[in-house]
């Protein structure tokens, strides 16, 4: 069983590696997976009359691949994922192979999320991909009785409008 990633080992600065190649075979079960069957992605000879002369991947391959590390290797299990934005600068071709680069920019204690550049450079060192997103780092809640206390506060500021104005208070009623 996997335990989840400590927040508290994860720094800035740090950085984590993945080269994959993109195979057709690859290519082709994205394309059965998600259901976008683009002639571009999946279909050789309509591929080959166009400026790039082969197939070009799904650019939601390479975020996939990206998913992989996030999950597994920087931050680690327990990872949420919850945005990106990526600049798809150069189309990855069949056969292409990738280095995927995910480093930690900032680190939030108080959310416990992390902001992440993410880079993708083929074979020939060209940058295919770059990026921002954000992770949430989930913490082990087995240990919390369903029926207890969290340790959470939250301060509820301009109390008297609004939603503050509807949360009740011990000693004042709610209208």
């Amino acid at each position: 069983m996997s335990e989840f990633v400590s927040f508290a080992s994860i720094a800035v600065g740090d950085e984590t590696r993945l080269t994959r190649r993109f195979t057709a075979e690859a290519v082709d079960a994205f394309a059965r997976v998600s259901g976008d069957d683009n002639p571009l992605h999946v279909d050789e000879a309509f591929a080959a009359k166009t400026r790039f002369g082969k197939r070009v991947a799904h650019g939601m391959l390479s975020a996939a691949y990206l998913s992989s590390i996030i999950g597994t290797r920087l931050p680690g299990a327990g990872a949420l994922w919850f945005q990106q934005e990526f600049d798809f600068l150069v189309p990855v071709l069949v056969d292409d192979e990738v280095e995927f680069v995910v480093t930690i920019a900032h680190k939030s204690e108080a959310t416990r999320t992390l902001v992440i550049g993410v880079v993708g450079t083929n074979q020939h060192g060209t940058l295919v991909l770059k990026g921002q997103g954000r992770v949430m780092v989930l913490e082990d809640s087995s240990s919390h009785s369903a029926g207890e206390p969290s340790s959470r506060v939250a301060l509820v500021t301009g109390g008297s409008r609004g939603i503050g104005a509807d949360i009740p208070v011990a000693g004042r009623s709610v209208m």
